[in-house]
Parts: structure tokens; C-alpha cells; sequence
């Protein structure tokens, strides 16, 4: 199951403004994901792969109907690392 947890303020720099400049929208949505304690660069993908851009996946959220159901919205993504894809 998929935790995830934002860190403070304190535990990074969050500089949205240059995420949002970046010029590269599918890179700043991962980079986004990837803020999020324990979500790895292969857990941001394979997010990405089934919400394709933050509003999809802000949407879903609401969607839930309980707490229980938005803390599993990520359960059931496939993570593959590199080392473990299937050749």
C-alpha cells in the first residue's frame, strides 16, 4: 500500500513559481509528486500514468468518499523499478 506524507516547510524548498516556469509541464507534475515523502521517481510515473496532470488527480481525490477511500486512491498502482521490469 502507498502512504505518503507532504514534509514542512522546513524540510524543503518549495519553490512552485520555478516548478510552474519550468517550461515542461509533465516534468514539473513529477517533480510535484516527487515532494511528496516517499514517493520515489518510478512511483511518480507510474502515478502519472493513471492521473496524467495534478487537476486529473486532485479530481479523483475528491471524488472519494471517505478518508479510507482517498488514503487507498494509490493502492493498486503498479510500481515497476528498473531493475524488476519484465523482459
Amino acid at each position: 500500500m502507498l502512504t505518503f506524507s507532504l514534509p514542512s516547510r522546513k524540510q524543503t524548498d518549495l519553490d512552485f513559481e520555478a516548478i510552474a516556469h519550468s517550461g515542461n509541464a509533465i516534468e514539473s507534475y513529477l517533480h510535484i509528486l516527487e515532494l511528496v515523502q516517499g514517493v520515489t521517481p518510478p512511483t511518480a510515473k507510474a502515478i502519472a500514468a493513471v492521473y496524467p496532470t495534478l487537476p486529473d488527480l486532485l479530481a479523483a481525490y475528491k471524488k472519494t468518499r471517505s478518508p479510507d477511500e482517498a488514503r487507498s486512491l494509490l493502492q493498486n498502482i503498479s510500481v515497476f523499478h528498473k531493475e524488476h521490469v519484465p523482459t
